[in-house]
């Protein structure tokens, strides 16, 4: 189990390290050369996230990580929050996958396999043999989806700054690979985020960070998006939005 200094987001972070709806995302893939960079501490508080409020962030959350390396491949995560007389405790988990990296035969409702199609609809032959449709493939569901990835990341004594957010930094953080969804393998980065609970919206909580990623693969000053929703407990079913802006996914 490790410590450190980090944030409500670390697990976000955690994910984020590659990287509720209170605040409906205007591009879901990911415009993230769109999106405002962290400023930090400031009367106006940090660009791009929803309107803050100092309220009680207690819960356990289930988080949605998107980041600007592959947008289309989100890290998951659930956050456990508790409020102490020293500040935030946040217990940061990251969860395993939806999907392998295993590629099968995508079926129909009748178990028939799922031919590709072009963009006119037509169905796509094999060029050795024209009577045979080409199939189409997807990544196999992971049975213990969403179950513990690695261990925790336990942070302690977080404290809302003037602008009610949660500023983190956290460095030589390990994610376990069957988190990754993007290359399977293990994560290892330096996040700085900035976490916020929306105003009038006890349900969610949302952010914004950057970070430099080592493994599995070196990327500078990447960024990311996240928002969690509070849950009674994480299923399949579970769904939360990557902003603070973002469809529920």
């Amino acid at each position: 189990m490790k410590r450190a200094n980090l944030f409500t987001s670390v697990a976000m972070s955690a994910a984020v390290t590659m990287f509720a709806v209170g605040c409906t995302d205007p591009d879901p893939g990911g415009a993230f050369d769109q999106y405002t960079e962290i400023v930090g501490e400031g009367t106006g508080g940090t660009k791009g996230l929803c309107d803050a409020e100092n309220r009680d962030l207690s819960g356990l959350y289930f988080v949605r990580l998107q980041h600007s390396i592959s947008p289309p491949d989100h890290i998951l995560m659930s956050f456990d929050v508790a409020q102490g007389s020293d500040g935030y405790k946040i217990v940061v988990q990251p969860l395993k996958t939806d999907f392998t990296s295993e590629k099968i035969d995508e079926l129909d409702e009748n178990g028939d396999p799922v031919c590709r199609r072009d963009k006119d609809g037509n169905i796509i032959y094999q060029k050795d043999n024209p009577d045979q449709c080409r199939i189409n493939q997807v990544n196999a569901p992971r049975e213990d989806a969403r179950t513990p990835a690695g261990d925790p990341i336990i942070v302690e004594g977080l404290k809302l700054d003037s602008n009610n957010e949660l500023n983190i930094q956290l460095d030589q953080l390990r994610v376990d690979g069957t988190a990754n969804s993007f290359t399977g393998g293990d994560i290892l980065a330096d996040i700085k985020l900035t976490v916020v609970g929306c105003k009038e919206d006890d349900a969610f909580i949302c952010g914004k960070g950057r970070m430099d990623v080592f493994e599995p693969i070196s990327f500078n000053n990447a960024k990311g998006n996240f928002g969690g929703v509070r849950v009674q407990e994480i299923t399949n079913e579970s769904a939360a939005p990557v902003s603070c802006e973002g469809e529920f996914l």
